[in-house]
């Protein structure tokens, strides 16, 4: 191969160069002839030296663009911000609590902003409210439904009992009717019993004046018959009386 024999060649004029130091014009001759094989690169060092510049660049061109990218935020960072080591801000703190307790759902504003009364700050989350609404809601639902209920049976004992004041006044004027035809049953029974009590005694005289002729037989039986008639109704008085 050419560079084996180059180093070949190579060794073989340095030996004669240092044996045979007067010959300089042969050496020189052998070492032109031995530096011209090596001067032939082959393709595969261009192409390796070649890859390594090429990778150079690219690695150049990142480093530049990292330093673009975190570089120039920093500068504009510098620029536009004032650091100090003594230095203070005068503020007002006001303390902002809503009236009812609750989880926040949404900020709607930022540290340093102008707020005017009436902005709306903090937006609390208003499920559990709504939540605690519908079941208020339900309950007054079913507290209707109660008093619809309650006032339905009220209004049913109201009409029972206007009902049961009918039957008693009617009871009343039954009892009344029933103790008048009492007391007329009773008059009608002392009555019966005065015509008895005259009938029996137009009875015991005519039956003492029938032996001495001065009462009819007929007169008699008429006394009699009234005087049993008598006892009849005074019977039947008792009877109604006692119904």
């Amino acid at each position: 191969m050419p560079s084996e024999k180059s180093e070949s060649e190579a060794r073989g004029t340095s030996g004669v160069a240092g044996e045979a130091p007067a010959n300089g014009g042969a050496s020189g001759v052998k070492s032109t002839q031995s530096e011209a094989p090596s001067e032939k690169t082959p393709a595969g060092a261009v192409r390796a030296a070649k890859r390594k510049k090429l990778l150079l660049g690219a690695i150049g061109v990142l480093v530049v663009i990292a330093a673009l990218v975190f570089g120039i935020p920093w500068i504009q960072q510098t620029f536009n911000t004032v650091s100090t080591d003594d230095a203070y801000v005068n503020g007002h703190v006001t303390f902002v609590a809503p009236r009812v307790p609750g989880q926040v759902l949404r900020v709607l504003v930022d540290d340093n902003n102008r707020v005017r009364k009436g902005d709306l700050l903090v937006e609390l989350d208003n499920e559990p409210y709504r939540l605690a609404v519908a079941v208020k809601q339900a309950a007054v639902d079913t507290a209707k439904s109660d008093l619809v209920a309650t006032t339905a049976s009220v209004r049913g004992l109201e009409a029972q009992a206007r009902s049961q004041r009918w039957k008693l006044q009617r009871a009343v004027e039954d009892v009344d009717n029933q103790v008048a035809l009492l007391h007329a049953r009773i008059a009608d029974f002392d009555k019966s019993k005065a015509t008895l009590k005259l009938a029996q005694a137009e009875f015991d005289r005519a039956k003492q004046l029938v032996a001495s002729s001065f009462v009819t037989r007929e007169e008699f039986d008429r006394r009699e018959a009234a005087l049993t008639v008598a006892r009849a109704e005074v019977t039947q008085g008792l009877d109604n009386v006692n119904q």
